[in-house]
């Protein structure tokens, strides 16, 4: 996961300073960061809510385990029909606190 994004900051520096050049970590890191905001940007200019986006950090901060073990338990955290249900649910009660009216397609 990670070291894909590696590989693609190493091609940048590559292409940009040379062949024999190796970036510093803090480039890298510095780079990856830019290509996730980059990114992010992009999804919120299709209309995607990007500002609560979770990482395999958040698992393996408090639990032993590897990073495609955390990103599991975030598939399936994430995916679980309970946690989906409550976030429309979520939403309908804010649409509905706002006033917003109901599309009549939509009509229960």
């Amino acid at each position: 996961m990670i070291r894909n994004l590696d590989q693609v900051a190493k091609s940048h520096f590559v292409k940009e300073k040379g062949a024999t050049y190796e970036p510093s970590r803090e480039e890298i890191a510095d780079h990856i960061f830019q290509l996730i905001h980059m990114s992010k940007l992009n999804l919120h200019d299709a209309g995607y809510f990007t500002d609560n986006l979770w990482h395999i950090d958040d698992v393996m901060e408090s639990f032993e385990c590897t990073e495609e073990q955390a990103m599991k338990v975030l598939e399936e955290v994430m995916t679980n029909g309970e946690v989906i249900h409550s976030i429309f649910e979520e939403i309908f009660n804010k649409c509905t606190a706002l006033g917003y009216n109901r599309r009549e397609d939509e009509e229960e």
